[in-house]
């Protein structure tokens, strides 16, 4: 349960990291 946890959160930095880098 947990190391889905961080599998989640790592999936959302990504996805931030991602649109961040592509709108700025």
């Amino acid at each position: 349960m947990i190391d889905l946890v961080i599998k989640y959160a790592e999936g959302e930095i990504l996805t931030a990291s991602f649109f961040g880098f592509f709108l700025f």
